[in-house]
């Protein structure tokens, strides 16, 4: 494993779940448009799932784990004066 991979994966279990960074806005390559990048990481919970075997409807369990969500936003005019 590069060193690399260690510290991405450090950071993204030292981050604190119930937190969402919002990155400054920055020009989009060809259009010039701000955008942002907005990230958060879930701790998600052991649920539950319907999956087909063998021909039979059966319920399986499915394991908790931390995710993370990423989105790049377009920034608005009215959204930069708030």
């Amino acid at each position: 494993m590069a060193d690399n991979d260690y510290d991405d994966r450090s950071i993204f279990l030292s981050r604190r779940p119930n937190k969402t960074i919002i990155s400054r806005s920055f020009p989009e390559g060809v259009t010039g448009r701000r955008l942002r990048i907005m990230s958060r990481v879930v701790d998600g919970k052991e649920g539950l799932q319907f999956a087909d075997v063998e021909g039979e409807r059966v319920l399986r369990v499915t394991p908790g784990g931390r995710y993370a969500i990423k989105a790049t936003v377009l920034e608005t005019r009215e959204a930069s004066r708030r």
